[in-house]
């Protein structure tokens, strides 16, 4: 305990980070919008009113994994969710395709998430043994991995639910003793080897080494095992922190089926669970734990989840209850080390990259092109690095545009110059997926960021009017670009043009 400071909870650090005035609140906020009348649960965006039973699952494992929750709330959850496995094992899906093939993700997620609060689904024991057998059945015998359906082929990510599943199913003797340490021991080779299989995604395999961790802790293991994947684990964390970059990580997709996508993207927040255990302030954890704090969004009292999979002014079900519990985790670890939340962000802010790929990034709505064109090519003609569209074409060509660009305006940008309109305003990239980025980094970043050029009157969503800005009556596009230049030479950055890149010239 360091001297003079007082040990805070963890849901008053919760507060802190996400600057919110109650935890209670939150928590009755969510859960109101995600599970819905009947037992039913929200698959993804909040008030689309769209069932889906891995989505309740997910909403169960964020939520039942926080003490603070309490048991009123979790029991109704967990009755409501083994409503859809029959007595064979079998979980009902997704409105309005419910009896569509099971799969294994969704399998796995029902079985941990009825899991979450054991001492809550006792009288569910029968239904619980069945599902954990069928999910047995679905592992594919010679590799000891799963596919998503069955005859499908196996893939890393697909082990991982079932990983964590099996083995608390394991700790609660609903598995059979020889075929359950058997599924066990056939998904620690697998996972072992997989581990070592480079071809596998890098946030593949830092899930996949929490999945092992699991495994190996319900089952006897040799001496050595436990200290090889700490330093496999050490080695992949070395791997995702890449200097002056940063996070070498992504929004991984991982498979694209004629159902709900956002059941298949690894959305890199959320890796803060899978890697916690040093520090903190170390840099991947650090800098997750920004990512998942800065995503949360005041307006909406939720998180969106991956860019560009839900509509602006609303939330995400499933993303909100998993980013809640990472956020939760982040606050146990802060009062574990005796790291106060202003300590933390200081860490966080100098991680920030000290060079940035542009000095400018410049954001409009396709009616205002002439403007932002006359405003970058000033700027460019000052030797400064511009991100301005039709100069990038080759490199946007065959990319995920909301990735992408959330990347270029959330990190890769020293400042934002936004060309507020009413067509920025209705803009589908400009004034929702761009602008989203543009708050999320402002929203934790100690100094100016958004320069504003007003052309047109309008309020825009999250724009404080206290912010300074220049209008379009005061100052021509290009002496408004004369003020981003001033600006830029202020801030002590070099001016410098990027040798590795060529202007292709348009047709």
């Amino acid at each position: 305990m360091i001297a003079g400071r007082g040990r805070k909870s963890a849901r008053e650090t919760v507060e802190l980070l996400l600057r919110i005035s109650s935890f209670d609140h939150l928590v009755e906020s969510i859960l109101s919008r995600a599970v819905l009348p009947g037992g039913r649960f929200e698959a993804h965006e909040f008030g689309r009113q769209e069932h889906s039973t891995a989505s309740g699952a997910g909403i169960l494992v964020g939520f039942g994994a926080v003490p603070e929750v309490a048991d009123t709330f979790i029991g109704e959850i967990v009755a409501a969710l083994a409503a859809y496995i029959g007595a064979d094992g079998n979980v009902v899906g997704h409105d309005p395709t419910q009896y569509a093939r099971p799969t294994s993700w969704r399998e796995a997620q029902v079985l941990l998430g009825i899991l979450t609060r054991p001492s809550l689904a006792i009288s569910f024991d029968s239904k619980i043994r069945a599902l954990a057998a069928r999910l047995q059945q679905a592992q594919d015998v010679r590799s000891g991995g799963w596919p998503l359906r069955s005859g499908e082929e196996t893939r890393l990510i697909f082990a991982f639910y079932p990983a964590i599943a099996l083995a608390r199913a394991w700790q609660r003797g609903l598995l059979d003793r020889s075929d359950g340490e058997k599924t066990l021991r056939r998904l620690e080779s697998y996972l072992s080897q997989a581990l070592a299989d480079e071809s596998n995604s890098l946030e593949e395999r830092l899930l996949a080494v929490r999945a092992l961790r699991t495994v190996q802790h319900v089952l006897p293991a040799g001496a050595g095992m436990a200290s090889g994947v700490n330093a496999l684990s050490r080695t992949l964390q070395e791997q995702a922190w890449v200097p002056p970059r940063g996070l070498a990580l992504v929004d991984r997709p991982v498979v694209v089926y004629p159902q709900p996508t956002w059941h298949a993207i690894i959305w890199r927040p959320l890796l803060y669970l899978a890697l916690r255990g040093s520090s903190p302030l170390s840099p991947v954890l650090a800098s997750l734990g920004h990512e998942l704090v800065s995503t949360y969004d005041t307006a909406v009292s939720a998180w969106h989840g991956p860019q560009g999979t839900t509509a602006q002014g609303t939330g995400a079900s499933w993303a909100s209850a998993l980013a809640f519990r990472a956020t939760y985790a982040l606050a146990q670890d802060l009062n574990s080390w005796e790291i106060t939340v202003d300590e933390w962000r200081s860490r966080c802010e100098d991680l920030r990259p000290a060079e940035y790929e542009f000095d400018v990034a410049i954001s409009f709505a396709g009616a205002n092109r002439d403007v932002a064109s006359e405003v970058s090519e000033a700027i460019k003609g000052a030797g400064y690095r511009v991100f301005y569209d039709r100069d990038y074409q080759h490199v946007l060509l065959g990319e995920d545009l909301t990735q992408y660009l959330q990347e270029t305006y959330s990190r890769k940008s020293r400042f934002a110059v936004v060309i507020v309109s009413r067509a920025f305003r209705e803009s589908k990239w400009a004034g929702n997926w761009e602008w989203k980025a543009v708050l999320a980094r402002m929203q934790d970043q100690r100094g100016p960021y958004l320069l504003p050029y007003v052309i047109e009157d309008v309020e825009i969503p999250g724009l404080n009017k206290t912010l300074g800005y220049v209008s379009q009556r005061d100052y021509s596009p290009a002496e408004f670009a004369a003020l981003v230049i001033r600006k830029l030479r202020a801030s002590g950055r070099k001016v410098g043009f990027d040798a590795q890149w060529i202007p292709i010239p348009e047709e």
